[in-house]
């Protein structure tokens, strides 16, 4: 939309109007040229019209709200002066070169101090300074010292100049506003917390922020623009950044290398410090990458801790009953799947409920969490134990049959057997808490159900517990096998 002012201006430009005036200074103040220092493309223009005019004094000036100030001189050796009965004030106000062949015979100017005195001014010569806009900045002039007349040719250089001018003061404003632009966009990049980096179509680097090197802190120094975007995945890698790159490193600089070609979706990404990055790359239109990397550590230790919080026993850290038991049908499968063996052992605490009456819930809190510990400490890594409830516990033996079950359940008696817990300070009760397990072992059988191992497993439990406690009891037919745990298969 075409500005009210500019319009109501450009339909008398031959009189400064109050309206005109503020447009003009609004416009002289959006190139930012007043009260600054000296520039040579103007210090240039200027010792052109001097020469090209053949004067002893040459100007370039901008007219303030009251004053004239002189971006470029030659000859003339004064600061900013009073803008009323100035000679460039009126050139401003003319749509054509402003010219006084002899100013003693000019009765605006022959009192005008710089015509009584230094430099003693007798022609003038100024062409106005006319944005695109229609705006009339300022004026490109000469001054001689002696009456003159001016020719076409002459009068035309200094239109021509004057227009150059103008261009050149365009080309500064789009210079300080490109400037500026660059400032917001490197603090606004700046300002991002995530990992921020510009590549080109050649896929070199060209714009980053700070953090992105806080969160690369391998290969910081590598990050300067201009290096490939290979050459800072390839550094990163071999310096062991990725541990999951780690003996086969080529195969994931390939693997993020296309990714970086094509990016879909987006990249979780673990990091040596144990933290993990989300990669995120985007193509532009162009050609270039836009990549970002945010720190989910945080996140994922969320995430961890909501797993955890979902699956674990709160007591004993242990699996919870529903994970236990969603292990056991997994593990179901898979035996099927594979034609393996399997066991399960269902593991009880003997007299528990004495401990609780006589020492306390706390104490008996205590014994559980030292119980979980002794017996996850008696299982390979392959195994796993949940805690069903209270102070039962079941434990899962894969690719296990009945004679290594049967000894891992007495392993895991015996390391019971010897455990002693500290009594709380408070209780009354002996020094030391003891405590022994019964255990039900059960082999899963063909075709059979999560269900059905469970029941039998635990008949034997109950069978233990009958027995006398701090024993194990066996599904299974072998003779002996109680005598001294050797059994034949």
């Amino acid at each position: 939309m075409e500005d009210p002012i500019i319009s109501l201006c450009q339909t008398d430009p031959g009189t400064a109007t109050t309206v005109c005036e503020e447009a003009r200074l609004a416009h002289l103040a959006a190139y930012d040229v007043i009260d600054t220092g000296p520039e040579d493309e103007f210090d240039r223009l200027v010792r052109m019209v001097r020469a090209t005019l053949n004067a002893p004094v040459a100007l370039l000036s901008f007219i303030d709200s009251d004053r004239v100030f002189f971006k470029s001189e030659i000859g003339f050796q004064n600061g900013p002066i009073p803008r009323q009965g100035a000679f460039c004030d009126q050139t401003i106000r003319q749509d054509q070169p402003f010219l006084i062949r002899d100013t003693l015979q000019d009765s605006r100017f022959a009192d005008y101090s710089f015509v009584q005195g230094a430099p003693h001014v007798r022609a003038y010569a100024g062409a106005p300074l006319i944005a695109g806009d229609g705006i009339r900045l300022g004026a490109i002039a000469v001054c001689d010292i002696r009456p003159r007349d001016f020719s076409e040719s002459e009068i035309q250089s200094l239109v021509d100049l004057s227009r150059v001018a103008v261009d050149e003061l365009s080309l500064r404003r789009s210079k300080r506003e490109a400037e500026v632009a660059r400032k917001q966009l490197r603090a606004a990049i700046e300002a991002i917390p995530d990992g921020f980096m510009l590549f080109d179509e050649e896929d070199r680097l060209v714009l980053f922020n700070r953090r992105i090197k806080e969160i690369y802190p391998p290969n910081a120094t590598k990050l300067q623009l201009g290096v490939s975007y290979e050459e800072i995945i390839r550094e990163t890698v071999m310096l062991g950044w990725y541990p999951d790159a780690i003996g086969r490193e080529e195969e994931v600089i390939q693997r993020a290398l296309a990714y970086h070609r094509d990016p879909k979706g987006v990249v979780e990404q673990p990091t040596a410090n144990g933290g993990w990055l989300r990669v995120s790359n985007t193509r532009t239109a162009t050609g270039e990458t836009v990549a970002f990397r945010v720190d989910i550590s945080e996140l994922k230790q969320r995430e961890q801790d909501l797993f955890l919080l979902a699956t674990r026993d709160a007591l004993t850290g242990l699996l919870s009953r529903g994970s236990i038991l969603k292990e056991l049908d997994h593990e179901i499968e898979r035996s099927e799947r594979y034609g393996t063996r399997s066991s399960i052992l269902i593991v009880d605490a003997d007299h528990f409920k004495q401990i609780n009456d006589k020492c306390g819930h706390l104490a008996g809190d205590d014994v559980l969490k030292e119980l979980a510990v002794r017996m996850a400490s008696t299982l390979r890594d392959v195994d796993r134990i949940g805690r069903l409830g209270g102070e039962e516990f079941i434990v899962i033996l894969p690719d296990t049959g009945i004679a290594g079950a049967v000894q891992t359940a007495e392993r895991l008696r015996q390391a019971v057997e010897t455990l002693v817990v500290p009594a709380r300070e408070s209780q009354r009760a002996k020094e030391y808490l003891r405590v022994t397990v019964s255990i039900g072992v059960a082999e899963l059988r063909a075709g059979e159900s999560s269900e059905g191992i469970y029941a039998r497993a635990d008949n034997c439990l109950y069978a233990a517990k009958t027995a006398g406690r701090n024993r194990i009891e066996c599904d299974c037919e072998l003779e002996g096998w109680d005598a001294h745990l050797q059994m034949k298969l």
